[in-house]
């Protein structure tokens, strides 16, 4: 009671100090702007910015984004450059260490030459107004908390902030990982019936008992990053377009939702950004990044676009040989390469001296082997992501497309991530594009670890872009992705193994097949569908496999018979959904848990060393275990050799209901999906009881799980565990009418507690309701809550 009564008074005297850090309405007086520029800001505090030129813009970009989520940019700009620690001392240490043997910061610097002019100058525009909240504006209340002033911003944090996101939607170097102490501890062959993608390379082993402590030492930094910045590992996303001929209205329909950790604030922010210069028109509106100028999903009044990761393998993990004599050489075909050494010194807060990490960078990426503990084996991580490109401008010029042709032309100079875009236009026309850069591999298809030595293993640069899987008006109308194998099996790159298995494309394929027209009506019920394939056909293959029988316990056989009639719907508030889930867990459990010891957890996509993020083994589990119960012989090869899939059935069924009996008691209508497991949002200052309720907020219910539209999953090594990606963003427009665009995502447009807009919209998005995303002037107009005019002065800005 003491502690919630803290709490309170903390979260009313947070609430009054943070004001003073609001955006301000009326006029403003700036230095370094060319004109006066308007920000109307509309009853969701969404604003609607208006400049005469696209310098203007993006200074004013700037600004809103610093207004509403500076304490934001400044963790996830610190979280990409190896600077946690100098906020929050040795607690983060290892994050930073992990980040500065990466090299993403280094990167970035590069990056900054490979940018066109007109970039440069929009990116240099955005700085100045995010520094001129730095400078001239009240801190935020978290950095009030944690006595820190952040520094300028500097175009390196806006690209290295870009690089880290992206990074996080390609990786699969943990899950190569895995792949290793799986071969390690059943050999390839058992391993291939988990997962058919292994070959029997001896030089892989490196020693069970370390290279078990090695991948939970490595991994348990990147976990720390994630949850420190709410960005996840992969996740997920849904985006499909129906073309014109297929739409009510008669226009192209465009959805897209964005499937993310669920965190507070939102990763995304809401932005409608106009400018009417003579030669320099722009609009567009949106989901922006906070840290990162312009738009990243939405439309621009000619073409809407949506994103989803693609999920294409641009990691690969190289086993080094160093030289006998010399460590820092390593082996390459018949020869030897030097490596380059950086030293990274960081600064750790409350200590004296600045740490320093010796980083040995090869040819095939950074060496990471110094960040697992007792790892023996030199380790490179090779990725696209650590290339030098150019991405920015790309998204600048897909910003400016006019229709499907030109925006799919601005996506050949788009690096990482590697994403699904699909696009529509105000023509009818619709496409789906994987973009990035995508290596073209020799031997092997980056599973697991290669051999760097051996030259065949080696990348021989990108796929191009003409090759890269795509389509322009199929002959079906509509387009769609989710994270699914982009290209049919007999596409002649190897371009990745860690898809998601078919149940969520194939209901969202299966519902816009349904209907010979869509509207938004339409589109927003496939956003928010619950229903699981997989569900049914689990229940199904269980049916067949009892032929008949039922569970001999009376309570058992009332349970069984309500799964036999339900519908597959995974509602926050079904019982029959969480009876689902708890069989499914069962089963896998008791499947495989003789076959793989204490390695189960991790097969089920739980994080090695406990934490929440996990492997993208979970993101197939359910394919894979119904294409199981169609193999007999399956329960004798995994450890079952007296037991039959009736028998297993059985026995699993039965003990996920005693536990779900023993939990929530003998009233089934009491028992419900959304009970067992609660979504919370939380922030990384909110972690403690008493500030929690000033900076998190949550829980509410919520249904679906892995393989449903509406995707709200966790792993699957446990029963109602952590939610570990949600719909992020959401995201409907009819290109025919784009004052009718829907969107909503999560907690608010404010990252700032004191505001009425931090948290206003968790329950609505809980609820599955939309914004209208507001597009001509006289609809801004209309909704107005807040307007602010940027007017020049005399000042020098930035200040010399």
């Amino acid at each position: 009671m003491f502690l919630g009564a803290l709490g309170s008074l903390v979260a009313a005297i947070g609430r009054a100090v943070g004001r003073r850090s609001l955006p301000r309405a009326g006029i403003v007086r700036i230095a370094g702007i060319d004109g006066e520029i308007e920000v109307l800001r509309d009853r969701w505090g969404i604003p609607h910015i208006y400049a005469s030129s696209s310098h203007d813009l993006f200074f004013a970009n700037g600004v809103v984004h610093a207004e509403d989520r500076l304490f934001q940019m400044e963790i996830n700009r610190r979280a990409a450059t190896g600077r946690l620690s100098e906020i929050f001392g040795a607690l983060t240490y290892g994050v930073d260490r992990f980040i500065r043997h990466i090299g993403i910061h280094r990167v970035a610097r590069e990056e900054i030459g490979l940018l066109d002019a007109e970039s440069l100058s929009r990116l240099r525009a955005y700085v100045a107004g995010v520094n001129w909240v730095i400078e001239s504006r009240p801190r935020p209340l978290e950095f009030l908390a944690l006595r820190h002033r952040p520094d300028p911003w500097t175009e390196v944090d806006t690209l290295a902030w870009a690089k880290l996101m992206g990074w996080t939607l390609g990786t699969n170097w943990e899950s190569e990982l895995a792949r290793v102490r799986l071969i390690e501890q059943v050999g390839p062959a058992a391993a291939a019936d988990l997962e058919p993608i292994y070959p029997d390379w001896g030089w892989m082993s490196a020693g069970g008992d370390g290279k078990q402590h090695a991948v939970g030492s490595v991994n348990r930094s990147y976990d720390d990053l994630l949850a420190i910045t709410g960005l996840s590992r992969i996740g997920g996303s849904n985006a499909w377009a129906v073309a014109a001929r297929r739409s009510v209205s008669g226009g192209a329909l465009l959805a897209n939702d964005m499937h993310l950790a669920p965190s507070m604030p939102s990763p995304w922010y809401a932005i409608h950004l106009e400018s009417h210069a003579d030669c320099d028109e722009f609009r567009a509106a949106g989901a922006s990044l906070p840290g990162v100028p312009g738009i990243i999903v939405g439309h621009n009044g000619s073409v809407a676009w949506g994103f989803t990761a693609s999920l294409a393998d641009v990691q690969d993990l190289y086993v080094q040989r160093p030289h006998p004599e010399d460590p820092r050489r390593f082996a390459r075909g018949g020869g030897w390469e030097d490596a380059r050494v950086v030293i990274e010194e960081i600064r750790v807060r409350g200590e004296p001296r600045w740490r320093r990490e010796e980083v040995v960078l090869t040819s095939q990426g950074p060496i990471i082997t110094p960040l697992i503990e007792g790892a023996t084996v030199p380790l490179a991580l090779q990725t696209s992501s650590l290339i030098p490109m150019a991405t920015l401008s790309a998204g600048f010029r897909m910003l400016r497309a006019r229709n499907v042709r030109e925006f799919r032309e601005s996506l050949r100079g788009w690096g990482m991530p590697s994403v699904g875009v699909v696009f529509a236009d105000t023509a009818g026309s619709i496409g789906v594009q994987t973009t990035g850069a995508i290596p073209l591999r020799g031997r092997g298809d980056g599973s697991v670890p290669q051999p760097g030595w051996e030259a065949d293993f080696a990348w021989k640069g990108m796929i191009s872009f003409d090759e890269l899987p795509g389509a322009v008006d199929p002959e079906e109308g509509f387009v769609a992705t989710a994270n699914n194998r982009p290209a049919s099996l007999d596409y002649p790159y190897a371009i990745g193994t860690d898809w998601c298995d078919g149940y969520r494309i194939g209901r969202i394929v299966e519902l816009l097949r349904e209907r010979a027209s869509h509207d938004l009506h339409s589109m927003r019920a496939i956003q928010l569908d619950v229903r699981s394939n997989a569900a049914r056909d689990l229940l199904a293959r269980s049916r067949r496999v009892l032929d008949g029988e039922e569970p001999l316990d009376p309570f058992e056989r009332r349970v069984w018979r309500r799964m036999v009639a339900w519908s597959g719907d995974l509602d926050g508030a079904s019982p029959e959904a969480l009876v689902y889930q708890a069989y499914r867990v069962f089963l896998l459990r008791f499947l495989y848990g003789n076959m793989l010891g204490d390695l189960l957890d991790v097969y089920l996509g739980a994080a090695p060393h406990g934490g929440l993020h996990g492997t993208s083994f979970t993101w197939r589990l359910s394919s894979r275990l119904i294409r199981g119960m169609e193999d007999g012989d399956l329960p004798r090869r995994v450890g079952h050799r007296d037991l039959t899939w009736r028998d297993i059935v059985l026995i699993c069924f039965g003990e996920a209901v005693s536990h779900l009996r023993v939990k929530h008691g003998d009233e089934i209508d009491t028992w419900s999906w959304g009970g067992e497991r609660r979504l919370s949002f939380e922030h990384p200052v909110g972690r403690t009881m008493i500030l929690r309720r000033l900076f998190s907020r949550g829980p509410v219910t919520v249904g679906g799980d892995v393989d449903t539209p509406n995707q709200v999953a966790g792993n699957s090594h446990s029963v109602g565990g952590p939610i570990n990606w949600i719909p992020s963003f959401r995201f409907i427009v009819d290109l025919a009418n784009l004052d009718r665009t829907m969107f909503m995502f999560t907690c608010g447009q404010s990252g700032q507690p004191a505001s009425r807009h931090y948290d206003d919209l968790v329950a609505p998005w809980s609820r599955g309701d939309y914004l209208r995303l507001l597009w001509s002037r006289a609809d801004v107009e209309s909704h107005l809550a807040r307007e602010t005019r940027l007017i020049p002065s005399d000042e020098i800005w930035p200040p010399p």
